[in-house]
């Protein structure tokens, strides 16, 4: 698990962070019954390995969601035209849908699909 986790540091895209933080949450989790029973299983415990990985991986997720968020303000903002402000819309809209889908802590996504539905341009 260790592996994972440390591997989830060093790698650059987000599907990678968080395919390393999802398969130390895996391997966690398949130790979490003996943990629950009380026998030793590693340090630090599986639960703990499960809720900090959770925590990571919603922290690179949230990274990219604020960068979807970016560009979608700055298209909105070069857009010339409401049709072009809500093009931009649309597609942030649905690249948050995609990468949140992988958030531990959902209201995270609904944070961000609220930010970029009151989304605007300039005065056209």
């Amino acid at each position: 698990m260790k592996h994972f986790i440390e591997a989830a540091d060093i790698v650059k895209t987000t599907t990678s962070k968080v395919t390393n933080y999802d398969t130390a949450i895996y391997y966690a989790g398949l130790l979490l019954p003996y943990e629950k029973k009380g026998i030793p299983t590693c340090d630090p415990s599986p639960s703990n390995i499960i809720e900090q990985c959770n925590a990571f991986k919603d922290e690179v997720i949230v990274e990219e969601l604020e960068q979807i968020f970016s560009k979608a303000l700055d298209r909105a903002r070069a857009a010339k035209s409401h049709k072009g402000v809500d093009a931009a819309r649309r597609a942030g809209l649905k690249k948050v849908q995609e990468v949140s889908s992988r958030l531990f802590d959902q209201t995270l996504m609904f944070e961000y699909k609220e930010k970029l539905e009151t989304l605007t341009g300039p005065d056209i």
